[in-house]
């Protein structure tokens, strides 16, 4: 045993040296290297379309890793350079560095020095014809556990494959990255969130060419059918801006309905689709929509049991899916039914039914259609050059889904109607896109007319293949592009447009790499278009910028060799030049001697913490703390012993919750932002995620870090400037951001010219949390006054919001439900438990007006409980048809009925039944007096 002697500081000093020694040793010897599960690349990915284009391009990896010798694009002065001052550019080996996983555990990806993200590896074939200008925008999605994503993110590609900008939600998946311009701005728009089989929970991004964000939210109550609590309720459908400063967004919320029409349960559930009008800068809904208040379930297109469910409360039956939407002028919406197989437009005062255009044989309001006219489970329909007197609509006409396959193949569909709609005059085929090699896409799918020489792009949905077309032909196929495989990878919607961008928040990220005999960078910055090249300067701390030349951009990543021996240069940072003019500088990279020191920088320029020592440096300072002939000996065990060991240490030092210190200096871009899920300034409302006893609150798009470590981070980030100083500005967090795990607290703090991020620990403390207050009225949205119905739902019916008959306030639901038979109708709200105690006595109320009656039984008001129709033994009577009259039941839950999950009723055993409510109210007859 050891003992050490001395005063309680001198312990905790000599146990403090111990302590940072073991972290030292942990941190040597776990220092990640490339753990990429790769394996020779010998089978290219198959594509299928080989023939319908000459390929002029071939990419193949050798060795699992690069694809050497590759022929450029002609859009790229690719190949080596070197300018006046002996700086030689070479296109970056890893932006070539092809990975092709052990087991195809993913799809075939590239990877980056300088950056975290992994795009896919692209195949690219074009034929010489003329292509538009733009980028290509793609949302690769896995479809199977195998052989899918590698990294969850949007991007933005050049047709030859080069990425231009990785968006990374980090955890949340997300769709329908694309460009849309407004009042001659452009934004990205995109949705992130949590995907359930065919449909999306959370919240849409639209980003400036600054990449700068605002996050909408559906600022209303969605029932989901898993049980669980999302971003948001918006679904990942349709993200479409307006010339009126707001954006068209899609829902889905599960409703009760009766489906033993269809061979279902009484108490079925459905997917009622919903679509709102929300102003961006407000987050006002101005407009709202809902499916069921229009259309029966029982007309869909749909078999009730399907992929998409089968009328179940965690499987309703999806029965109309709403999967576009698009303003016409300023009096309609443009919208279409998959499961309708049907387009309509609709009064944007009102909601109604304007107009039909069915897929099948009827034709709807515009009589037949040709035969290779006909659509079904179509995807992306929009209208275009709207008249008076005619509309161009374009789809994608999928054809297929997965209970319908194989009869025609998928396509886009070009079609000219007549307005106003008229039988006699059938709608016009005006082109058909099919590839030579037909595809058959039972879901997602878009197709896009007017690219910037009036080419069309057709993204096939299921399957990572995209085509572009000759603006005239369907046959004139002129460039396609593969990622992933068939059966593992879609893509919801794929776009190709021009996009010009300038991230206000992040920096070019720069890694520096020593040689044999010769100091090489790889720089890269996410999502800046037309940059040039790259200025190089000496950047010596205490010292003016000296250039040292320049590097031409090649592709993403561009490298380049300094044409120096390694002690000739220590310190390099690079300047973006756009046109002539230097318009944002790198990180700092260095070279130490025999050692090189360089901050790997993400996306947005920060450091991502793997700061790249060389075990030699380390090793140094730890033989100024140990023994260093000891450590070959003891590191294994240290490595693993490590965390014992320390508990052990402060527990002999008597120390107050011991938390180790590392620090990490790092030469760091001037600009920072405190995300780490993706690149982007935000405007967001903060989300709290509670998992165990731990509470994460954190800005939807951060992803939190593992922070049940209850080490002091701190992380210092410099820069050096090529003008005078400035004043500092700091930015403001838009967003608390606070990381709690077993009363530790993690604050960001970020500024222009650093960016802290530090770790506070608290003494122990016990605190007693405020019980969350009950309100005296447990029924929520009691009057419709709510932009939904939600809680409320109807039973075997359809409920909605009205003004046209109102107790008190603006609003009152009206229920009407219609059966060929008798069955229980009416509406109900299931109430949060805690807001109920078992036993005692409540009060339920509402000021009802019965409007039609039709074979009914006794008209009640109860309270329920469960998802059947089971009641407490009381029961108010509902007055006849005429005014409006207060109908009340004082009841009470039992421990069982309570643990079922109380609700309250308006109801009635019918054939037929509609009336109006208002005012409801739930209260504890003691509160009563």
């Amino acid at each position: 045993m050891v003992v050490i002697s001395g005063s309680p500081w001198a312990k905790r000093l000599v146990f403090l040296v111990l302590s940072i020694n073991i972290l030292l040793w942990w941190y040597v010897y776990s220092i990640p290297g490339v753990t990429d599960d790769v394996q020779p690349a010998t089978t290219k990915l198959k594509t299928n379309d080989a023939k319908a284009i000459p390929i002029d391009k071939k990419v193949e990896a050798k060795d699992g890793k690069s694809a050497k010798g590759v022929k450029a694009a002609k859009d790229d002065k690719t190949g080596e350079s070197v300018d006046k001052k002996g700086i030689k550019t070479f296109r970056s080996w890893s932006n070539f560095d092809i990975v092709k996983p052990k087991n195809d555990h993913t799809y075939v990806y590239r990877r980056f020095k300088s950056s975290p993200h992994k795009p896919p590896h692209i195949e690219w074939n074009p034929n010489g014809k003329p292509l538009a200008k733009g980028y290509v925008f793609i949302t690769p999605q896995s479809s199977g556990a195998e052989r899918g994503l590698v990294q969850a993110a949007s991007f933005i590609m050049k047709q030859n494959a080069e990425m231009i900008y990785a968006h990374d939600e980090g955890p949340y998946d997300s769709a329908g990255l694309r460009v849309q311009t407004v009042h001659n701005e452009q934004f990205l728009t995109l949705w992130r969130g949590h995907r359930k089989m065919s449909h999306g929970f959370g919240e849409v991004i639209v980003m400036n060419s600054e990449y700068e964000k605002t996050v909408v939210h559906l600022d209303a109550i969605i029932t989901n059918m898993y049980g669980q609590k999302f971003l948001s309720g918006l679904d990942f459908h349709e993200q479409e801006l307006t010339t009126r400063g707001t954006i068209l967004v899609t829902a889905y919320n599960t409703t009760m309905y009766n489906l033993t029409q269809m061979g279902g349960s009484e108490h079925g559930f459905v997917t009622d689709s919903l679509f709102f009008e929300i102003d961006i800068e407000t987050q006002e809904i101005l407009f709202s929509w809902s499916a069921l208040d229009h259309f029966w379930p029982e007309d869909s297109m749909l078999p009730l049991i399907s992929s998409s469910g089968y009328g179940g409360p965690k499987n309703p039956y999806d029965f109309f899916h709403l999967s576009s939407i698009q303003a016409v002028n300023h009096d309609s919406f443009l919208i279409s039914s998959r499961n309708f197989w049907s387009v309509y437009l609709i009064s944007r005062s009102n909601g109604r039914i304007l107009w039909e255009l069915r897929g099948n044989t009827k034709g709807g309001d515009f009589g037949a259609l040709p035969h290779h006219g006909r659509f079904r489970w179509q995807n992306h329909v929009r209208a275009h050059n709207v008249t008076s007197r005619e509309m161009i609509l374009s789809m994608f006409d999928n054809h297929n889904s997965p209970e319908d396959m194989g009869k025609t193949y998928s396509r886009g569909l070009l079609l000219k109607l007549k307005l106003p709609p008229n039988p006699d005059e059938k709608p016009e085929v005006l082109r058909i896109l099919s590839p030579d090699r037909a595809k058959i896409s039972p879901e997602y799918g878009s197709y896009q007319l007017g690219l910037s020489n009036g080419n069309q792009f057709v993204s096939w949905g299921a399957g990572g293949v995209v085509h572009e077309y000759g603006p005239d032909d369907g046959h004139d196929l002129r460039w396609q592009a593969r990622f992933g495989y068939d059966e593992s990878i879609t893509s919801y919607r794929a776009f190709k447009d021009v996009w010009t961008g300038t991230p206000s928040k992040w920096t070019p990220a720069l890694v520096v790499e020593k040689r044999e005999d010769t100091v090489q960078g790889f720089v890269s910055w996410n999502g800046a278009t037309d940059i040039d090249a790259y200025n190089i300067y000496l950047a010596e701390p205490g010292t003016e910028l000296k250039p040292l030349g320049k590097a031409k951009v090649l592709g993403f990543e561009t490298g380049f060799d300094l044409g120096v021996k390694n002690n000739e240069t220590n310190c390099i940072m690079v300047t973006a030049v756009r046109k002539g003019q230097e318009i944002r500088q790198s990180n700092v990279g260095c070279i130490e001697g025999t050692t090189f020191v360089s901050t790997i920088v993400d996306s947005m320029g920060k450091a991502t913490g793997d700061s790249v020592v060389e075990k030699t440096t380390l090793q140094k300072i730890m033989g100024f703390l140990s023994v260093s002939s000891s450590y070959i000996g003891i590191n294994f065990t240290m490595k693993f012993t490590h965390p014992a060991l320390l508990l052990a240490l402060c527990q002999l030092a008597s120390a107050s919750p011991c938390k180790p210190s590392l620090s990490v200096t790092s030469n760091a871009p001037t600009s920072t932002e405190n995300e780490s899920a993706s690149p982007a300034t935000e405007t967001s409302t903060a989300l709290s995620v509670e998992t165990g006893s731990s509470t994460i609150s954190h800005d939807a798009t951060l992803t939190a870090s593992e922070t049940a470590s209850t080490s002091d981070l701190s992380i210092l980030t410099t820069s050096v400037s090529t003008s005078s100083a400035e004043p500092t500005t700091t930015l403001e967090a838009t967003t608390d951001l606070s990381t709690t795990v077993d009363e530790t607290t993690t604050t960001f703090e970020s500024e222009t010219s650093a960016t802290l991020i530090s770790t506070t620990t608290a003494e122990a403390s016990t605190t007693t949390a405020a019980a969350p207050e009950i309100p005296s009225n447990r029924v929520l949205n009691p009057g419709f006054e709510d932009a939904l119905v939600y809680p409320w739902e109807s039973m075997a019916g359809s409920l909605s919001r009205t003004s046209s008959e109102v107790f008190s306030g603006s609003k009152s639901g009206f229920f009407s439900g219609n059966t060929p038979m008798s069955a229980m109708q009416g509406v109900r709200q299931f109430i949060e438990p805690t807001w109920i105690t078992p036993g005692k006595s409540y009060k339920f109320s509402a000021w009802v007006k019965v409007t039609s009656t039709v074979n009914c039984g006794v008209r009640t008001i109860v309270c329920g409980h469960g998802l059947g129709q089971g009641t407490t033994s009381s029961a108010g009577t509902i007055e006849e048809p005429g005014d409006f009259a207060l109908a009340s039941v004082t009841c009470s839950w039992t421990q069982a009925q309570w643990e079922a999950r109380p609700s309250v009723q308006i109801r009635s055993y019918c054939t037929g039944f509609s009336f109006f409510v208002d005012q409801a109210t739930l209260e504890e007859v003691e509160s009563l007096g």
